[in-house]
This record gives structure tokens, C-alpha cells and sequence, in this order.
């Protein structure tokens, strides 16, 4: 295999001198990741209560040695060591979206580690989160942090529409959503956008049944269940369940449309939730609460998530010790104090724990969400194509330039070409 990959030539212009760092020693391992990364796990941050979950490995194995940066240059630094003979990485975190088979084949499979010297309560793990990293029925990396979807709703504008419960279905949700702009021209439905990445149709997907891409790179874009999504989509935007800007919109107007209260719902993460109650920018401060997406057709909750993974590249010289502190960091107890100390944590049962219940109130919908929450979306070299090429064909329908089945179709012929052959 050629060890080529395309973000090479990007990470061949970083600065060497950020990343400096010593070769690990029988007594320290190198780990490359987020400043997050390594204070969840320390619990360094002020107000935390989880304390060092590295504490006990440290004692036993020696020095961890954290490499931190922001979300690129860790995987160009990544993608760059692991094509070397032998790289300075033992262990690193790794987000879904940066997946490619080519990364795969760079990644050390954990399946032999796990049967060896398994991850204690291994089965408590998110299974979607997992089928995620699994290619080839070999998993390459063991999820640690996530940021799942939760539909976030203004319960005052609820209540005040005379509204007293959310629905349980999706389909009920897409009825609400249209009804509150019908009570109430100036407030819409959801604040949701595709201005930089279709992941409000990826999850509106997932609420009708389907998945758009699936994990072995299967594409959907003509199945009943997704031309039926994008049918619901027109039907919001043309009835004042979606934003008006959701074509040119970004993340800061989904922010701004919940916290001036110009939206009562959105599609976003649990942990969103904190920002938009925040006294000093919204109208609506302790308003604004999160539950679990209302199930799909199946009684599923759609719940779209991205995660960071744990990986051993395969060129790491210290992949035993690698593995011990996955383990460490990866257990139920560890799973908890992380959650503690800032992190979101990928087992369902850690929201059963008294300590989260105290300090989550939406833990137990939460819970329900990682469950079943899923990647909507795996990655691959042209993954960004893919995506604009999605956005594109679904605003042209919108736009009334095409239909659902002619926007489906456009995108099934665009998007195939750029697949990874399976």
C-alpha cells in the first residue's frame, strides 16, 4: 500500500516545534489529542469532581506524555507519523469524521487486544459508536467521547403556544414544528441550517428509518424512506417549520434564532444546551431543555452523533501499554469520573450512576439517545464532496428547481462515483 494520504501535504507545512517531543521510554507512553482530552482524564480543570483517572495507571506503567492541539493539526500530525517506518504516537484520539479505509489500514485492529485482555463491561459501550470504527468486521477503535443530538426545544414558547408535552413520534414532531409558526408567524419551527454541512437531513434520515451512508459505505439516496425525507424537508421549509436562512445559515444563526426565541426547536447536541440558556445572551435563560429525539417509524431514537475514538496506529512500539490505558480510560468507573470532569460519556449506563443523575438532568434522556445514536455520515477521502454534492441537490428542491425523487437520484449518480469501492 502506498502511505499517502491526502492531508499530508497540509501537515507538511505545520511547525514541527508544536509537536515536539520525545520518543516514549519503557517508562512513558506518548498520547496525541485535544487539551479536552487531557483534562477529562486528569480532571485538571477548575470545578471538576472526577479527579485523575490516569492516577492508578500512572502508578503502575510510568508517565503519559499528552501532545495536544486543535482538531486538524491532530490529524494531520497523526496521518503523518503513521506512514513512517516507526512513529513517536503510541496512543491517540480520533474523531469519526477523519475515517478513510486508507486510515484503517493504518490503524492497529484492537479485536485480538479486547479477546485477550478485555475492556471491563466491553458490551456497555455505544454499539453504533462502535460499528463506526468497525471495517472489514475488524474494530480499530473504542469510542470515548461523543456529542449525540438531543432535540432542544424553548418551553416557554411551548407553553405559552398551549402546548404541554412533546410529541413521541418524529412524524407527530414535523406537525408540531409547522403549527407553531401557524400560532405564531414570527417564530419558526426548528432552527436547524445546511450553510456548511447537511447534518439536519442527515438526522432527519435517521428519524424516517434510514440511513443515508451507511458504516460499509452503502448509499440510501433512493430509497423510499429518504425520498421521503427530503419531501418532509421541502414540507417544512415551505410551511414555516425551518428557518428561512436554513439554506445560508451557520451554526452562530442557529445559536442566535434559539436564544432570541425566532425558533422554538433544534436538532443539536445535549451539550448545546448550556450556551443557549446563558443569562447574558438569551432572552429565554433556564427556557431552553433537551430531551431525546422523538422515535422513528421503527421506535428507534434517531439519535445522530460524532465521536472521538481511541486508536493504536499500527506503527505504534508500544501497543501493549497503549492497549492497558484504553483499558484504564475506557471502564465503567473511568467512564463516569470522566463524565465528571467535562466529558461525554459513551456508555448508556453511566447515566444511571447517582453521581450524573445529580449533575445532568437530561441524563436519562441522554442515556436513551447514545443507546442508540449512530454516525450518520462515515468518513472517506471525498466525504466532503459527498456532503456539498447532498446539500446542493437538496436546496435545488427546496429552491422548487427540482423535485424529491429528481434531487434523490442526482444525488445517488454524484455521490456513488466518489464511494470507497467495497
Amino acid at each position: 500500500m502506498k502511505k499517502s494520504i491526502g492531508l499530508l501535504a497540509l501537515a507538511a507545512s505545520l511547525s514541527l516545534s508544536v509537536f515536539a517531543v520525545s520518543p516514549a521510554s519503557a517508562q512513558s507512553i506518548n498520547v496525541l489529542g485535544h487539551r479536552v482530552h487531557q483534562s477529562v482524564s486528569t480532571g485538571e480543570s477548575a470545578g471538576t469532581t472526577g479527579g485523575d483517572v490516569t492516577e492508578a495507571w500512572r502508578s503502575d506503567n510510568g508517565d503519559i506524555n499528552w501532545i495536544t492541539a486543535d482538531v486538524t493539526p491532530i490529524h494531520d500530525r497523526l496521518f503523518r507519523e503513521m506512514t513512517l517506518d516507526a512513529g513517536n504516537i503510541d496512543l491517540a484520539f480520533f474523531l469519526n469524521r477523519f475515517v478513510s479505509p486508507d486510515v484503517f489500514e493504518l490503524l492497529e485492529p484492537l479485536d485480538g487486544y479486547q479477546a485477550e485482555n478485555p475492556i471491563e463491561g466491553f458490551d456497555g459501550l455505544s454499539q453504533g459508536m462502535r460499528d463506526a470504527m468497525t471495517y472489514d468486521g475488524k474494530l480499530y477503535g473504542i469510542p470515548f467521547r461523543h456529542a449525540t443530538n438531543a432535540l432542544i426545544y424553548n418551553s416557554k414558547i411551548l407553553a405559552d403556544q398551549g402546548i404541554e408535552s412533546i410529541p413521541e413520534t418524529f412524524a407527530e414532531l414535523v406537525d408540531l414544528a409547522i403549527a407553531i409558526h401557524e400560532k405564531n408567524p414570527e417564530v419558526y419551527g426548528f432552527a436547524n441550517h445546511s450553510g456548511t454541512s447537511p447534518t439536519f437531513i442527515l438526522n432527519l434520515a435517521l428519524a424516517h428509518g434510514v440511513q443515508f451512508l451507511e458504516p460499509d459505505y452503502t448509499l440510501n439516496a433512493e430509497t423510499p424512506e429518504f425520498i421521503e425525507t427530503l419531501e418532509t424537508l421541502k414540507r417544512l421549509y415551505d410551511n414555516g417549520g425551518l428557518v428561512r436562512d436554513y439554506i445560508s445559515g451557520n451554526l452562530d444563526t442557529i445559536i442566535a434564532d434559539m436564544q432570541a426565541g425566532r425558533a422554538a426547536l433544534s436538532l443539536n447536541p445535549f451539550g448545546r444546551v448550556a450556551v443557549l440558556n446563558d443569562a447574558a445572551l438569551s432572552r429565554f435563560p433556564g427556557d431552553i431543555k433537551a430531551v431525546a429525539v422523538p422515535a422513528d417509524p421503527n421506535g428507534v431514537t434517531p439519535a445522530q452523533t460524532e465521536v472521538w475514538y481511541l486508536v493504536i496506529p499500527k506503527n505504534s512500539t508500544n501497543k501493549e501499554l497503549a492497549w492497558s490505558l484504553i483499558r484504564a480510560l475506557s471502564s465503567p468507573e473511568a467512564t463516569v469520573r470522566e463524565a465528571l470532569n467535562g466529558n461525554g460519556p459513551v456508555r448508556s449506563g453511566a447515566y444511571q450512576d447517582p453521581r450524573i443523575v445529580a449533575a445532568n438532568p437530561a441524563a436519562e434522556e441522554e442515556a436513551q439517545s447514545v443507546a442508540s445514536a449512530r454516525v450518520a455520515f462515515p468518513g472517506f477521502d471525498q466525504a466532503a464532496r459527498a456532503q456539498e454534492i447532498l446539500s446542493e441537490e437538496a436546496d435545488a428542491m427546496l429552491l422548487g428547481r427540482q423535485t424529491a425523487a429528481e434531487a434523490a437520484a442526482n444525488m445517488q449518480a454524484r455521490i456513488s462515483p466518489l464511494l470507497p469501492a467495497k
